[in-house]
């Protein structure tokens, strides 16, 4: 998961499992808090005191830069079962898929950050920079496995040149892509296989497509 910077040297990790409703803290001690039957009030309280144990800051006090989706009604783990099922399968394989691509890159700096799992969207993705800088203005490209957002109800891969290129000259798209220029402009996949192998090679194509389309616009 992508969270801001800590201030200091420490090893922990945090996660959720959606069918069991069971938040997970790991590291020396280790901590697992049970969600099912609690309060949301009583889940950040317990949040806050497993990191301040730490030395960290409380969830409470974040200032998140984006906007997150609303709470919904929960579900029962049955329900979830074959979404959660599908979603870690294909996170898994995007994950596998970009570290075999950024491990392919070796002489590009500053590079490909890590592959990280995006809070916002919930994308997973490695961004490759072509020039050192701010990564909020640096020439560079997005790679990256999407669940699904408003643009598009079913998962896609994207592939993003930045700046964007103009959306009147954009050159054919390698085969099983299209060109995304609603909002953004992105060489996009939909509904990709799940086969680690399969969205490597995926991958590979639209980068080195869109290599040309960052040089032309930097």
């Amino acid at each position: 998961m992508c969270t801001a910077p800590l201030s200091r040297t420490v090893t922990l990790a945090l996660g959720f499992d959606p069918l069991r409703y069971v938040v997970v803290i790991s590291d020396e001690a280790g901590a697992e808090f049970d969600l099912a039957a609690t309060r949301e009030a009583d889940a950040v309280t317990w949040l806050n005191d497993v990191l301040r144990r730490r030395a960290l800051h409380g969830a409470d006090i974040a200032d998140m830069p984006y906007t997150l989706a609303g709470p919904s009604d929960r579900v029962s783990s049955a329900e979830l079962q074959p979404d959660v099922t599908r979603l870690g399968l294909s996170l898994a394989a995007a994950h596998a898929a970009l570290t075999t691509l950024i491990g392919s890159l070796p002489a590009l700096q500053p590079g490909p950050s890590p592959v990280r799992l995006w809070p916002h969207h919930f994308d997973i993705a490695t961004l490759v920079q072509f020039v050192a800088g701010d990564p909020a203005s640096a020439p560079s490209i997005g790679v990256g496995y999407s669940p699904g957002d408003d643009k598009y109800a079913v998962p896609y891969l994207y592939c993003s040149p930045y700046p964007q290129p103009s959306g009147t000259a954009l050159p054919e798209p390698p085969g099983g892509w299209r060109w995304h220029t609603d909002g953004f402009v992105s060489l996009v996949l939909i509904e990709p296989s799940i086969d680690a192998d399969v969205l490597g090679n995926a991958f590979r194509q639209a980068f080195y497509s869109a290599i040309p389309l960052v040089s032309l616009s930097t």
